[in-house]
């Protein structure tokens, strides 16, 4: 009523509406590029793809989108979170408080291309600067991009005569894996084998005003300012989901649980006497040859009490048998 708008309620409803189905269909993608594990941790490439013809997100810089990842394991507990955000529309770093970058004057959340702790978002934005190069919220003192990471649409080349002025700004511009059609990003997931199988969530989350954005125009007193307040404080701070995907994740490849078990008996026994280890193993999943795999029967002795046999072949999983007496 405020606004006294010339169009009814239901019309204005059916502009949301189209305009929310437009989000969730014809603007963005999610998937899953790849998935390798390093010992304990898990490596999860995620590729966002841009299916506009333009920056994404684009329009005024107000604007923002955001990866919100969870990795669960076979009990359903959360091992790794990165991009959740509160009631009020805020991300959160790790502990549950905000991130620095959602204050008024905080930092800025640069550009990821390889995320390792659930404090590190990868934000999507264009964040503005003065002409003393300091970010800025107020599109009167703009005079450059302090970061820019949208998505540059397919097609965009470096190469292109307007490439200067639609180039990518900050970490981006140096990202291999940040080009024209979208970015990948990669995430490093400490995910025991012990605990998996493992679940990968992943969204992406838009927000047509971010909440830093609103945070550092409220600072400002005008009547319009706090018209903008008033709405602002009454709507749904809920980001808009434009793409989504859940999918179990591999388990651990035979060689990994056969190394363990030789790497337990190490720990167990300190020895292997007299140990017999294949000069090479080939991970076909990989194409890499892997050392120091045990192929036929290695024995260890706990001073001389009792006596551990690993038996490991690359078509059998670890077998383990114990003697009571007897020396090595």
């Amino acid at each position: 009523d405020e606004l006294t708008p010339n169009a009814s309620s239901a019309a204005l409803q059916a502009t949301i509406d189209r305009a929310r189905e437009a989000l969730q269909n014809d603007t963005a993608a999610l998937t899953l590029a790849g998935t390798d594990r390093t010992g304990d941790h898990l490596v999860l490439t995620l590729e966002v793809e841009n299916l506009t013809g333009h920056k994404l997100p684009t329009g005024i810089p107000a604007r923002r989108m955001w990866l919100y990842v969870r990795v669960l394991d076979s009990d359903d507990q959360v091992v790794f979170s990165s991009g959740a955000w509160d009631t009020s529309g805020r991300i959160l770093a790790a502990d549950g408080v905000p991130l620095a970058s959602e204050a008024v004057g905080g930092p800025v959340e640069p550009h990821r291309d390889r995320i390792t702790e659930a404090s590190a978002v990868q934000i999507y934005e264009d964040v503005m600067a003065d002409s003393a190069g300091q970010p800025t919220h107020r599109l009167m003192r703009a005079a450059a991009h302090k970061k820019d990471n949208r998505l540059l649409p397919l097609g965009w080349r470096s190469d292109h005569e307007d490439a200067e002025r639609t180039a990518p700004h900050g970490a981006a511009a140096t990202d291999a894996n940040f080009a024209g059609g979208g970015d990948q990003v990669r995430y490093e997931v400490l995910a025991p084998t012990s605990r998996g199988p493992y679940r990968l969530e992943a969204k992406l989350l838009y927000q047509a005003i971010g909440q830093r954005f609103a945070a550092e125009l409220l600072e400002y007193d005008t009547p319009e300012i706090r018209a903008f307040e008033r709405f602002f404080d009454a709507s749904a701070r809920k980001p808009e989901e434009l793409s989504s995907l859940s999918t179990a994740l591999p388990r651990a490849p035979r060689w990994a649980a056969l190394r363990r078990g030789h790497q337990r008996l190490l720990d167990e026994c300190g020895s292997l006497d007299p140990l017999k280890i294949a000069p090479s193993f080939l991970d076909r999943g990989r194409n890499r040859v892997l050392q120091g795999i045990p192929t036929e029967a290695s024995r260890c002795c706990d001073n001389g009490r009792s006596c551990a046999t690993v038996v490991a072949r690359p078509s059998s999983m670890l077998r383990r048998s114990r003697s009571a007496s007897g020396a090595c």
